[in-house]
Formats: structure tokens, sequence, C-alpha cells
């Protein structure tokens, strides 16, 4: 076997076992949901009076996401994962929520010199990458690490001293702009995601 061969099959290793978490559009409803909550959050100034925009947020992001979903499954197809793959599938993503909102709670309590909630991003963007890059490491999974660490680092600002660039950009809490900078992080990585799924799929014959 030539090496151009073996880099096709790499190739088309890394797309298959990716198939689903390379179709980054599906991230773009989350993270624009994100991003305009918190930046909604961060324009408060007292006691919230205009509920209604979050809950609005909400319901278009939903709106959202079942349109991407829709249009993923009418141009792509679905791959069927084996039933062990779904069952590990499930326990992270219910591992990640309920530390997530472990880490929310410890944030809202205490005043830390670190984000808990930009930290539990930084792993879960860090699994994903080694998770992504089993069969094939390229410029994307690059790309994710180098997310994965950037989220890691503004997440300890406060610990660097560092945290005024937050008070500079006129973000009143760290929180606020962990969720800012990875709602906007979501989007752009979806979109460069669903660029890379579309350009490296398999031609027709």
């Amino acid at each position: 076997m030539d090496a151009a061969f073996l880099g096709r099959m790499k190739k088309i290793r890394f797309l298959a076992a990716n198939f689903s978490r390379l179709q980054g559009l599906r991230a773009i409803p989350i993270g624009l949901l994100l991003f305009c909550v918190s930046y909604w959050a961060n324009r408060q100034t007292g006691p919230a009076t205009d509920l209604w925009i979050p809950l609005l947020l909400g319901l278009l992001g939903l709106i959202l996401a079942v349109v991407i979903e829709q249009y993923y499954r009418r141009t792509f197809g679905r791959m069927i994962a084996p039933e062990s793959a779904r069952i590990n599938e499930l326990i992270l993503s219910t591992a990640a929520a309920v530390t997530a909102l472990a880490a929310f709670l410890i944030e809202t309590r205490f005043d830390l010199p670190f984000s808990p909630v930009g930290l539990v991003f930084a792993i879960i963007f860090a699994i994903e990458t080694l998770r992504m890059s089993r069969y094939l490491h390229n410029w994307y999974t690059s790309l994710m690490l180098i997310q994965a660490l950037l989220t890691g680092f503004v997440s300890v600002l406060p610990a660097l001293g560092l945290d005024w660039l937050w008070s500079g950009l006129g973000i009143k809490a760290d929180l606020l702009g962990i969720c800012m900078a990875v709602g906007l992080t979501l989007v752009i990585n979806g979109f460069i995601s669903h660029w890379f799924f579309v350009k490296n799929l398999p031609k027709e014959a």
C-alpha cells in the first residue's frame, strides 16, 4: 500500500468516526444562545425586568437547532453508531452536564481566583480533541487544541492578575466573560468544522 492510499484511508476513518462531531452548525445555536444571554445579563443594572428576552432567545435557538438538524439529515443522511458507542456518548454527555452544573454552582457561591465553569469547558474541549484525533491528527484537531488551551487561559486570568481585561471590555463578571468567549468560539468553530466536513467528504465517482 502506498502512502497516498493510507492517507486516504486515515481520512475516511477520521470522517466516519467523527461524522456527527464535524457537523459544526449544530453548535452554533448553543454558542449564539450562550453569548447573547451572557451579553444580556451583562447589561443588567438591577432586577431584571425584561426576562422575555432570554426566553425569546431560547425559543429562537431551539428553532434554529431543529432547522440545522433537518438540513444535515436531508443533505448528508445519518450514521448510526453501535449501541456501545451510543451508551458511552450518553454517559459522557451526562457527566459533562453534571460537572458543568456543579462548576456553575461553585462559581456563583465562592470567590475563586479562577473560573470553574471555564476550566470545565476547557477540559471538555480537550477531551473532544483527543477523541477526534484517535485516527488522524490534522490542522482542525490542532485548532480544537488551541481552543481548549485558550479557554483554560482565560479561565485563570484572575490568578494571573489579568482579570482587569474583562472590566476593560465592559464585562462585569468573570463568569459572563467566560460564557461570552466560549459562545463566540463555539460559533466560529462551528462554521470552520462544517466547512472542513463538507470539503473532506469523499466525492461521488
